[in-house]
């Protein structure tokens, strides 16, 4: 049941997991995290953590082609079964690449099993791959040998509450229900923004999308002058961390100030500068996912329309 899933969220943190094989890395300068879905965001969000990581995702087939010998593959892959990363594991192995795995089973944890690779092991099995997200984080911070911000993490988790932030999660649900969600950030907080829409549509099953300022005043904001659609119809979310620039800052107020003028809905998340912040800020977007689902008399943690289209290339599953 999802709704255990995001109370033991903090615990994921406080976790510690192993690196199998930790011996056969090769010094390393740069990180790529190979992932889809919920198994991808890890890639994107450590850099809210780390900004001096060097890191890159690849969301797609194969792998991309200017690879060198100094950088980590990280296959990250929760179900171990998906085809996208495991077509890139395959090219991987072929040319012999620096590697290490993250999965919890399937295909790539008996691949890298078998074959002793280096692994994180998730330890939990049966959660959705976007509620494995603080195990991914850990596993990419502990590949990554970052303990500073593996022992934050874990302090953080602690402090953080999930039940305290149920409340805000149902409050900001019932506001976005029946709309079309636009998320605004600074582009450094894109991988956060991203996990809000992904919270709002695979578990809460509403419409969400996504841009950034300053970027966003230069094209998106001109679509607003349509008036063929009902400004009932959006609500825009602005989240505005503490570290964002004071030029964003004032975008993110003179946008808030012009749109509410024009009568369109517009609320601001602050999120202030710190790993338990930021940890709290994953489970409102995890609660706010929850009850849009429930509001649409819909289950949180069924996901249809993605396995409809998966039995199309993976079969149908039992």
């Amino acid at each position: 049941m999802m709704e255990k899933e995001i109370l033991k969220f903090p615990l994921q943190f406080q976790k510690s997991l192993k690196v199998e094989n930790q011996a056969k890395i090769k010094p390393f300068k740069k990180i790529l995290w190979v992932g889809m879905g919920g198994s991808g965001l890890a890639g994107d969000l450590v850099k809210l953590l780390a900004k001096d990581i060097q890191i890159s995702t690849w969301k797609d087939f194969n792998l991309p082609q200017d690879l060198d010998s100094k950088t980590l593959l990280i296959f990250s892959s929760y179900s171990g079964n998906t085809q996208e990363t495991l077509s890139g594991f395959e090219i991987a192995l072929k040319k012999k690449l620096n590697l290490a795995i993250v999965s919890s089973g399937g295909k790539l944890l008996k691949e890298a099993q078998a074959k002793k690779l280096p692994l994180v092991e998730i330890p939990e099995k049966n959660i959705p791959p976007r509620m494995a997200l603080g195990y991914s984080l850990t596993a990419l911070l502990k590949l990554a040998k970052r303990e500073r911000e593996l022992k934050e993490l874990k302090t953080a988790s602690k402090k953080v509450n999930p039940e305290s932030l149920r409340k805000e999660g149902k409050k900001l649900a019932k506001k976005l229900f029946k709309k079309v969600v636009l998320i605004y950030s600074s582009q450094e907080t894109l991988p956060l923004a991203y996990i809000f829409k992904v919270n709002f549509q695979e578990t809460g099953k509403s419409f969400a999308f996504l841009n950034f300022f300053p970027e966003l005043l230069h094209n998106e904001i001109q679509s607003f002058e349509n008036k063929t659609l009902s400004k009932k119809l959006f609500f825009i979310l602005l989240l505005e961390r503490d570290k964002d620039t004071l030029e964003i800052k004032k975008r993110i107020n003179v946008f808030k100030n012009i749109f509410e003028k024009e009568g369109f809905q517009v609320e601001k998340l602050k999120i202030k500068d710190s790993y338990q912040s930021l940890i709290e800020s994953l489970i409102l977007a995890f609660w706010t996912g929850f009850y849009l689902a429930k509001l649409q008399s819909l289950d949180p943690k069924k996901i249809s329309l993605i396995e409809r289209f998966k039995e199309h290339f993976y079969g149908k599953r039992n």
